[in-house]
């Protein structure tokens, strides 16, 4: 069997430890203040985007609501015209029914009244249309 190492050291060793020590805790001190100054610079940078998230969130809200306020105002507004006409359409459709059944009441009439032709006019020669037309033109 081998012996154990002995755990008895001198004390140039013990200083030299104790010495490589401070520097590791130190070390290691340093870096765990870099990670909490790493977090904390995190933390800020989330806390200002999550405030300009909001800021942009509020305003498109704001947005919104006015053009949703502008489309409610131009629905409205194309209601009210939409009616209008609508009222004025069943006041004309209602005249020209009435417009369709007076003309083809006339229509009727007139095929009842039997047609009778017209007698002819004698014809008249040229000449008498010449002086005819003179004496339009002399008046």
């Amino acid at each position: 069997m081998a012996r154990q190492p002995s755990k008895i050291m001198s004390i140039a060793e013990k200083k030299i430890a104790q010495a490589g020590l401070k520097v590791a805790l130190k070390q290691h001190n340093e870096s765990v203040k870099e990670i909490a100054a790493n977090d904390k610079a995190a933390a800020a940078a989330l806390a200002l985007v999550k405030k300009q998230a909001d800021a942009v969130v509020k305003e498109a809200t704001k947005v919104m609501s006015a053009a949703t306020k502008e489309a409610e105002a131009m629905v409205k507004t194309a209601q009210k015209a939409y009616d209008a006409v609508a009222g004025k359409s069943v006041k004309l459709t209602a005249a020209a029914a009435k417009g369709t059944e007076k003309l083809t009441g006339q229509i009727a009439a007139l095929e009842a009244v039997e047609a009778v032709a017209a007698p002819k006019a004698p014809k008249t020669s040229a000449r008498v249309e010449k002086a005819l037309a003179q004496e339009t033109a002399e008046a």
